[in-house]
C-alpha cells in the first residue's frame, strides 16, 4: 500500500474534493497508472482544472486548485485534509488494478493556535466511489464533530 502525499492539504469541501477524486481514478483507467504516487498526483492536479472565465474584457488563466504538496506538515489556513491511499494487491504489476481509499479530516478547535496533526480531526475513511457518494453527510458530519 502507499499513501499519495500530494495530495494532504487540499483545502477543499468534500462534495467538491471526493468527486474530483473518482474523476482523477477514472482518467487514469483504474490499471497499473492508478497505483503509483507520482501518476495519481497528475491525475488529482489535472481534475481540479477549472477553465479560464472572461472577467470584463480580461481574459484570466486557467485555474488548477490542486498542487503536489512537498511537505508532510499541516498549513495553518486549511480546514480540510485528505489522505489518499493506493491499495495495490499485486506490487504494482502491469496488470495490476488497485483501489483508493480516502480519509477525510478537519481541522478541530485548537488547530488554528497549534497547527499540528494532533490538532486534527478524522471524520471518514473509505473507498474513494463510496465516499464521493456520501460527501454531504461527511461535510455535514464533521462540523459536529468539532463541536
Amino acid at each position: 500500500m502507499r499513501r499519495c502525499n500530494c495530495f494532504a492539504g487540499a483545502d477543499g469541501y468534500p462534495t467538491a474534493v471526493l468527486p474530483s477524486l473518482v474523476m482523477a481514478y477514472e482518467w487514469s483507467g483504474g490499471g497499473w497508472e492508478a497505483g503509483r504516487a507520482r501518476k495519481v498526483a497528475a491525475y488529482i492536479c489535472a481534475s481540479s482544472y477549472v477553465p479560464a472565465h472572461k472577467v470584463g474584457d480580461h481574459d484570466l488563466p486557467p485555474y488548477v486548485p490542486y498542487v503536489p504538496d512537498v511537505g508532510l506538515a499541516p498549513h495553518g489556513d486549511i480546514e480540510w485534509y485528505y489522505i489518499l491511499w493506493l491499495h495495490n494487491t499485486k506490487g504494482g504489476a502491469m496488470d495490476e488494478e488497485p483501489q483508493w481509499e480516502a480519509a477525510v479530516i478537519i481541522a478541530g478547535e485548537e488547530f488554528w493556535d497549534n497547527p499540528t496533526f494532533l490538532n486534527l480531526i478524522p471524520v471518514a475513511r473509505g473507498e474513494i466511489h463510496e465516499m464521493a457518494e456520501r460527501a454531504a453527510e461527511i461535510e455535514q458530519s464533521a462540523y459536529k464533530e468539532v463541536a
